[in-house]
């Protein structure tokens, strides 16, 4: 089972790890303009766990595994 983290394209946008938002399109196929060009930066996706850890999205004493 894969336990996934709902975020927003904002909060992938906003993330501590330069290039985060680079990273999440070109893993799930988004265009890393959609944003700019009229998308919803409140859209909400699902990413990995370790996806939101290493993004900075996920403190590692948030995680209880």
């Amino acid at each position: 089972m894969i336990v996934k983290v709902t975020v927003t394209f904002g909060e992938i946008m906003d993330a501590p790890l330069i290039g985060s938002w680079d990273e999440f399109c070109e893993a799930y196929g988004f265009d890393p303009w959609c944003v700019n060009e009229g998308g919803d930066p409140d859209h909400e996706v699902e990413i990995t766990v370790s996806q939101a850890l290493r993004w900075g999205l996920l403190g590692k004493g948030e995680v209880n595994a």
